[in-house]
């Protein structure tokens, strides 16, 4: 689209010239922005996914502790009933 701008550019006033210039300067900068937003979406779900497997290894490991804090409460329980 901006190219068929440039090419109509040519038969119009300088002050249009200037202004598409300016709008493809604009565009470029936009374009940038976007593609560093994209990057830090990427690294931003990288660690999400670390985190999210992080929080996994965590409850796994209380799970375990809660399990044998019970193991140890019933054979505490079983060997003072015996």
């Amino acid at each position: 689209m901006l190219s068929v701008l440039c090419l109509r550019a040519a038969f119009v006033p300088t002050e249009f010239q200037v202004c598409i210039g300016r709008l493809e300067a604009e565009v470029k900068e936009r374009s940038a922005q976007v593609d560093a937003l994209n990057a830090q979406l990427e690294e931003t779900q990288a660690e999400k996914s670390q985190l999210v497997e992080q929080l996994a290894s965590i409850n796994s490991l209380l799970e375990a502790s809660q399990t044998k804090k019970e193991e140890d409460n019933n054979e505490v329980g079983n060997s003072l009933s015996v």
